[in-house]
């Protein structure tokens, strides 16, 4: 019997296009601040690269949030010496201003609720700026249970994460259904601890052995999906 629906954020709830923007304004803001000369475009090229340069599995499976933004906002600063504080603020003030959710996103969260199932969320976002947005898009209040990479020690598709997410909601997994917008993290994840798996994607996905129950290119379609699911 279903009991719970967990959703990832970055790129499922969370409009990747609204991200992109947020961190353009943060490189905007780096760029004036420090009186760079490179472009912004070239800032943004630099800091996505540093934080996505993991040169072991290991080291990506624990390359939480914060301390990794960090370590990338030093590195695009090159000699000059960072503030941290201020960047950490502008971060979180720029992803405010910026950050959009997905069309359907309030529907499809507010739909698992009204239907008494427990809403989960799982996300290798870092907790302090997770928790900001959630209640700067007035979300917060919607989840029964939160879990962070940085929370459980480990990235998606780790099984602790989802493990530490079953725990906290009291289920098994296949008890429970997970939406999200990657294959390698959130479909094979989640299927690996026995969790049924909703693909949120507008891209054609080959099968394969860990392929999604569904896929859907948009939130609104989660309540007539899950409710096939149960049948």
């Amino acid at each position: 019997m279903l009991k719970v629906v967990f959703f990832d954020f970055g790129g499922t709830l969370m409009s990747i296009e609204s991200d992109e923007k947020a961190h353009y304004h943060l490189m905007e803001s780096v760029k004036n601040k420090y009186n760079l000369n490179e472009t912004i475009d070239a800032l943004l090229e630099k800091y996505r690269y540093y934080t996505h340069s993991y040169p072991t599995p290991m080291e990506y499976r624990k390359a939480f949030g914060k301390g990794n933004i960090m370590n990338a906002f030093m590195k695009i600063l090159r000699n000059k010496k960072p503030d941290y504080e201020w960047f950490w603020d502008e971060y979180l003030k720029m992803h405010r201003k910026h950050v959009r959710l997905y069309a359907g996103a309030v529907e499809a969260l507010s739909w698992v609720k009204r239907n008494n199932f427990h809403l989960g969320m799982i996300s290798d976002i870092d907790t302090d700026y997770l928790f900001d947005q959630l209640n700067a898009l007035e979300i917060m209040n919607l989840f029964d249970s939160i879990t962070t990479s940085e929370e459980a020690g480990f990235r998606k598709p780790d099984k602790r994460i989802f493990n530490t997410a079953l725990e906290k909601a009291e289920c098994t997994g296949n008890e429970s259904i997970y939406i999200g917008d990657k294959m390698d993290r959130d479909v094979a994840g989640g299927k690996n601890v026995g969790m049924k798996a909703i693909l949120f994607s507008n891209d054609h996905v080959n099968t394969s052995c860990d392929c999604p129950d569904f896929i859907t290119d948009r939130l609104d379609k989660i309540p007539d999906i899950i409710k096939r699911m149960m049948r």
